[in-house]
């Protein structure tokens, strides 16, 4: 075969991945192929023709899981024919994804009010304390300009799924994680992510929780810089901003403390009364003329168990009761 040919048969077969990659490109920005980008970006309830456009920035305790979930029940309870609402919330997201979701949404659907969710347990550590300007984007040009495109999204939320069910944790029974919660994680029945983050970070709830160290202090420094940024692009786009707190289930009861005690994190016994990042959010809004539900309360006068058995999240008692307090509260400000 010639260097012609060769040559020849390389520039075929990459026309021939340029052109299927188009192909999945349009499917998916149409929606003729289901993926979660195109649904983050779709008006549900009554789409742009409505009284109301509300805007749900937020990580996976607000996230439309295609099922009845808070979503749902949060859409039903303010009522579809006089809401429209585009739910950016994504579960691995944190402060800084959720300036980026109302930087991409806000423009395209105009929403008069931003609804924030923040979620006590991870919110914080997910800014981070590391020294690099919080509200500039590091990744690499091609990386950035890659992630304008709904194939890399489609493609990436795959691998997230893959290794959550391949993750290797044979190293933490040596450091006194309970090897049945391993097993457990293996087949999604235990929040893999959960071990992930015992494994980088034993302190974790410490850092989260109680929010007195070093790392924390300056998270929280960062975190106001992307709570004030998320702010000023809502009133900016003329929308009023609304604020939620999801407090961790350690919060309310202590019914997970085996089971965090079992994947090995460091305890401390003020983390069930613990209201530090509560309190942050609470000064930071109230400083800022910013109407927020702290759901905490509501959480504590309840009887049931809102929380999933082996997992942080809400279960279905837990996603009803959000739903109608959130709802309650949205409603109150919806002019």
């Amino acid at each position: 075969m010639s260097v012609r040919s060769a040559l020849g048969g390389i520039a075929l077969l990459g026309v021939s991945v340029l052109l299927t990659a188009g192909a999945l490109e349009a499917a998916l920005r149409l929606g003729i192929v289901a993926n979660e980008r195109q649904a983050r970006l779709s008006p549900d309830g009554g789409g742009r023709n409505v009284p109301h456009r509300i805007l749900v920035l937020g990580d996976s305790f607000m996230a439309n899981k295609h099922s009845i979930d808070l979503h749902d029940n949060l859409l039903n309870q303010l009522g579809r024919e006089q809401v429209g609402m585009v739910n950016t919330a994504r579960a691995g997201d944190g402060p800084r994804q959720y300036l980026d979701a109302l930087h991409m949404a806000g423009s395209r659907f105009r929403p008069d009010v931003v609804l924030l969710c923040y979620y006590v347990g991870n919110d914080l550590t997910d800014v981070g304390c590391n020294e690099a300007p919080v509200l500039e984007d590091h990744r690499p040009v091609p990386q950035r300009l890659a992630a304008r495109a709904y194939l890399y999204d489609f493609v990436r939320r795959r691998w997230g799924y893959w290794r959550a069910r391949t993750m290797d944790f044979s190293d933490l029974p040596e450091q006194g994680v309970d090897p049945t919660l391993i097993t457990a994680a293996k087949r999604l029945e235990v929040n893999p992510w959960l071990l992930k983050m015992r494994r980088e970070n034993p302190d974790f709830l410490l850092q989260t929780l109680l929010a007195e160290d070093a790392c924390a202090r300056s998270a929280w420094a960062r975190t106001e810089d992307v709570l004030e940024a998320i702010l000023n692009t809502t009133r900016q786009r003329g929308a009023t901003l609304l604020a939620v707190t999801f407090p961790h289930t350690l919060q309310v009861n202590d019914a997970k403390r085996p089971f965090y005690e079992q994947l090995g994190f460091a305890w401390d016994d003020r983390i069930s009364t613990a209201r530090a990042p509560q309190r942050l959010l609470e000064h930071w809004y109230t400083a800022h003329d910013v109407p927020h539900l702290d759901l905490l309360p509501e959480f504590l006068s309840e009887g049931e168990e809102l929380y999933l058995e082996h997992d942080e999240h809400l279960n279905w008692a837990g996603e009803t009761l959000a739903a109608n307090r959130i709802a309650s509260f949205v409603a109150a400000h919806l002019h």
